[in-house]
């Protein structure tokens, strides 16, 4: 399955904070006070910039209680799109919540920190926008873009031989130069990608948000981090082009949002802006109760907690999409009759026959024997700004982090089948590339035996005429990047 979301945003900063039993036993007070206003209520977040919540209009409510009343919804079982498995092929996932405590699953980080980079919008140019430039950072259009680079081309600069001019080139304009001096393929193509957008909008504004966050959330851990920056031979053996670590993030970001890779994924897009609900507060429509609390639960545990892996999550669970990659989680439990925070597992399970003031009974299925409450607390990575740094660190990157509360349904012998959302501001779906994957273009194929380029000498020729075919078509020749990138280490 391909991925190709192009929904973005900017992240916003905040200050850190913790989940604090006194936080859960009040927060879960007031879930069971009042289930339908409770989950209604934003996910705190450490960036609260994130919490958009938009008022619903008398005509929504309206159209709410008519589909409460005939819209059935779904039990809380994972539906057949939404097992963890499916998210995590070729491995055997850890389920009993018990075997989980004694494996000190409760906490975990990926081995490698997914590292931040720009989400490249599409009206600044892609990755054709000169970023260090102080002149175009103010510019607020594509056109002003579009016109500001058409007219200081990036071949009349490099005739220049002004090394300053040529060092302040867009990522792909310096891709460009280690090809040819004047066919720009992979600039042109992020400038034609953005008229077809330019072209159908209205009064020529392309929606900022706009970029390919898609391609960078999965490129942040599946690519290695460039640790600094590199010179090497541009097209010409004579002229040397230097890359920084957001140069080669940015080409990488592009490689893995451009091309086809085996992608893992689960959940269903929600696509409702207002998906309606049921009388106590739960969304009808079983896309929109993606992903499942139980999946949700074991893609954490076994892909950061047993195999130290990230994967990227829709942290939103309507219409809108933001693509984030996951980096770390911790979670305690509470017992849902006392809300009583604790570390002790055995204490916080209770037998479903003893969950008199359940809200979320009707939807419990018969395998259900125990339930016991969660809250959970999971960072991710997220966007931050280009810039001309000569090395690259895990503490230069940006982060958020969401508090999510949910019971786990467990089974007679403890595994994890199911649960319930308390907030329905909860991801959407989850994916990720199959970790054995690469981000290859066709033209890749044809190099796959080649030695990687030391960058001394310029590019072989059938190199250069494989990446004009790739770069013609959006995308950067993967040899290239690959080659880049480990001089960078």
């Amino acid at each position: 399955m391909i991925i190709r979301l192009i929904l973005c945003l900017v992240p916003l900063i905040a200050n850190a904070g913790t989940l604090s039993d006194e936080f859960i036993k009040s927060e879960m007070t007031d879930f069971y006070a009042n289930p339908d206003q409770y989950y209604n209520k934003p996910v705190k977040k450490l960036r609260p910039g994130f919490n958009k919540v938009e008022s619903i209009s008398e005509r929504d409510q309206i159209r709410r209680k008519i589909m409460q009343a005939s819209t059935p919804s779904a039990k809380s079982l994972p539906r057949s799109n939404d097992y963890a498995e499916n998210l995590l092929r070729g491995y055997e996932l850890e389920k009993n919540i018990f075997t989980l405590k004694e494996q000190g699953h409760e906490s975990a980080k990926t081995e490698v920190q997914p590292w931040s980079d720009d989400y490249w919008p599409i009206y600044k140019g892609i990755l054709g926008a000169r970023y260090s430039v102080d002149e175009y950072a103010w510019l607020s259009n594509w056109k002003e873009a579009f016109d500001y680079i058409k007219n200081e081309p990036a071949s009349t600069i490099f005739q220049t031989g002004d090394a300053n001019r040529i060092d302040s080139l867009s990522p792909s304009e310096k891709f460009d130069l280690l090809i040819s001096s004047d066919d720009h393929k992979l600039t042109e193509s992020m400038w034609k990608q953005g008229k077809v957008y330019y072209d159908n909008s209205r009064n020529g504004e392309i929606e900022t948000w706009m970029g390919i966050c898609h391609g960078w959330a999965p490129a942040s851990y599946m690519v290695e981090r460039p640790k600094k920056s590199i010179e090497v031979m541009s097209f010409d053996n004579k002229t040397k082009i230097k890359f920084y670590p957001s140069d080669l993030k940015a080409l990488a970001t592009l490689l893995w949002a451009s091309t086809s890779f085996e992608t893992n994924f689960i959940g269903g897009r929600c696509s409702s802006r207002n998906p309606s609900e049921d009388p106590n507060g739960r969304l009808n429509d079983i896309k929109c109760l993606d992903t499942n609390p139980a999946s949700f639960h074991l893609s954490l545990v076994n892909a950061i907690g047993v195999l130290g892996k990230s994967f990227v999550m829709d942290v939103t669970y309507d219409f809108e999409v933001w693509n984030q990659p996951v980096a770390s989680y911790s979670y305690k439990y509470f017992n849902p009759l006392d809300k009583e925070p604790t570390t002790d597992l055995k204490s916080a399970i209770i037998p479903i026959e003893d969950f008199k003031n359940d809200p979320y009974a009707k939807y419990r299925d018969a395998k259900v024997k125990y339930i016991v409450g969660i809250s959970a607390e999971v960072t991710y990575g997220v966007e931050t700004n280009p810039g001309h740094r000569e090395t690259d660190n895990e503490q230069m990157d940006s982060t958020n982090t969401a508090y999510y509360f949910y019971d786990l349904e467990l089974d007679k012998d403890y595994n994890i089948i199911g649960g319930e959302w308390y907030n329905r501001d909860h991801p959407d779906f989850l994916w990720s590339p199959n970790y054995k994957t690469q981000a290859l273009t066709p033209s890749d194929y044809y190099l796959l035996s080649r030695e990687k380029w030391d960058g001394t000498n310029s590019l072989e020729e059938d190199i250069k005429k494989l990446a004009g075919h790739a770069a013609k078509r959006g995308s950067p020749l993967a040899y290239i990047i690959n080659s880049l990138i480990e001089l960078a280490q």
